[in-house]
């Protein structure tokens, strides 16, 4: 509703990173305080081969995968830290699918707790991004 926007092209039209066209992440919280995440990236690829991804020390990832294909958490990570992580994109595509699962635990859920989002940093311009939770029976998100 209202006036069409309008889209104009930026003077700098080579992009030296790569764009984050969806960023969803789902987490799933349990009254003892545990919680899983999955968070999933739809990437155009500009630039480098790999995604860079620094999740938060406190996350222990499960697994990574692009596209279709699970990827060895011993080939992405630094060893100085483990919480970096170099996802290769794929190679001849121009889009990749990107899930990253990674649990998290912190205190019980209480008479009102504020959840955190967990959320990593990417070498990404994130355009769209949105978080979708659930929890257990007993409880209810508020506003």
């Amino acid at each position: 509703v209202g006036t069409p926007p309008q889209v104009s092209i930026t003077p700098n039209t080579e992009l030296q990173e790569h764009v984050i066209w969806n960023a969803h992440m789902h987490s799933k919280y349990l009254a003892q305080g545990f919680s899983s995440h999955e968070l999933r990236y739809v990437v155009e690829k500009f630039g480098q081969q790999n995604l860079d991804v620094d999740l938060p020390p406190e996350v222990e990832v499960e697994s990574v995968w692009v596209d279709a294909q699970r990827i060895h958490l011993t080939s992405i990570r630094n060893s100085d830290n483990l919480s970096h992580l170099k996802i290769p994109l794929a190679t001849g595509d121009r889009f990749s699918r990107v899930r990253i699962r990674f649990k998290t635990s912190s205190d019980a859920l209480g008479f009102r707790t504020e959840l955190q989002k967990p959320l990593p940093k990417v070498n990404a311009r994130i355009l769209q991004a949105y978080w979708s939770v659930a929890v257990p029976p007993g409880y209810e998100l508020g506003a």
